[in-house]
């Protein structure tokens, strides 16, 4: 083997261990890349199952308390309580499978939908049927927004009733949607105590 053979071998070594050693430090990456992913959607789920459960047990708690005064009070009035603490555990059932749904160990298959603006309106006819009569009512031109802004304006609505059935113990609640030409603002008082004096209506605008 002469001079040029033997340099031209070790060039082709060189680039072999050039082309491999690029080829690890990409796939590297790329599993950093699916573990930080992966991460991510640990943390939205574990934020989503948080809403879920905060607000369904919130208004089941309502509905509970609510059961044995209507028997007593209002018998007739006592199925339909009883029925709403159902529906609300069903629906929490529902949202709760939909998400563990995208915990596979290997991360194949659809993502579950998330939810949006259009199920305000059963989100609203919910914690109405648990005894506290929400009034909700969009301004402005109703449109449909970028799904990660319309699962986030849902999930604060949610929030913010739960907080008003939890905390503040109203007689009733407003919800208000404005959506500017470039801006959605949410709004929802209720006729509560505040936190803090006992005094009335807070309100939250996002």
């Amino acid at each position: 083997m002469n001079t040029g053979d033997v340099r031209e071998l070790l060039f082709s070594l060189f680039c072999f261990c050039g082309a491999y050693a690029l080829g690890r430090s990409q796939l590297r990456a790329t599993r950093v890349e699916a573990d930080q992913a992966a991460a991510r959607e640990r943390a939205r789920i574990a934020r989503e199952m948080h809403d879920v459960l905060s607000h369904s047990v919130a208004l089941m708690v309502v509905q509970a308390e609510a059961g044995p005064v209507s028997v007593r009070t209002a018998p007739e009035r006592a199925e339909a309580a009883f029925d709403a603490i159902a529906g609300t555990g069903r629906d929490a059932m529902t949202q709760l499978r939909r998400m563990l749904g995208v915990l596979r160990e290997d991360g194949s298959g659809p993502r579950r939908p998330q939810p949006v603006l259009a199920e305000l309106a059963a989100l609203v006819r919910r914690v109405s049927d648990s005894g506290v009569p929400v009034a909700y009512a969009t301004t402005g031109e109703v449109r449909p927004l970028p799904p990660d802004i319309e699962t986030t304006a849902f999930r604060v609505v949610q929030e913010a009733l739960t907080n008003a059935v939890k905390h503040a113990a109203p007689s009733r609640i407003t919800a208000r949607l404005d959506y500017g030409p470039r801006s959605l603002t949410i709004t929802v008082t209720d006729d509560g105590r505040g936190p803090a004096t006992g005094a009335a209506a807070p309100r939250d605008t996002a």
